[in-house]
């Protein structure tokens, strides 16, 4: 067992005549420590979720028959920096056209029975718009919050087009 050498918490008597506890300075350190722990806990907690999407990502590219990885970037950023492997590609001004069943432009991809669909984009603001508007229109799907460049970052596999001849 651990013991304090000092006390944590002493009663003095003070010079006129009242008396009041006094803390160590260790004490009133991890008390500072500790009124900082919910902010440490919020960090670490979202910097766990990061790591868990990345890892459900990782694990959904080899089980992809549950998953739909969706990349809405532009051809041109897929073409530069590569892209998920096994991710399909819906460039962000056709999503609602595509998901939508009524629309002329609809792709079964969209319309398939058991599959969550993860959208994309560099940096997770386009998917974060796009997931809330497909939303909206009764289409549940969720986003990688920090997008490609993270997953990339964080050692996510990276695929290349073949250039074409």
């Amino acid at each position: 067992e651990a013991s304090l050498s000092m006390p944590a918490l002493t009663l003095v008597d003070n010079e006129d005549g009242t008396q009041s506890y006094s803390i160590t300075i260790q004490v009133l350190a991890m008390m500072t420590v500790l009124s900082f722990l919910p902010a440490i806990l919020i960090m670490m907690t979202s910097f766990t979720r990061i790591i868990v999407v990345f890892s459900i990502l990782r694990h959904a590219i080899g089980l992809q028959q549950t998953t739909v990885i969706v990349d809405i970037r532009d051809i041109r950023e897929r073409q530069r920096s590569g892209f998920i492997p096994g991710s399909f590609h819906a460039p962000r001004g056709m999503i609602e056209f595509w998901v939508d069943p009524e629309s002329p432009y609809h792709k079964p991809v969209f319309a398939q029975d058991g599959k969550e669909y993860v959208f994309h984009c560099a940096s997770g603001w386009r998917s974060a718009l796009t997931v809330a508007t497909l939303q909206d229109m009764g289409f549940a799907a969720t986003h990688l919050r920090e997008g490609f460049s993270s997953w990339q970052a964080h050692g996510g596999p990276v695929e290349f087009a073949a250039p074409k001849p």
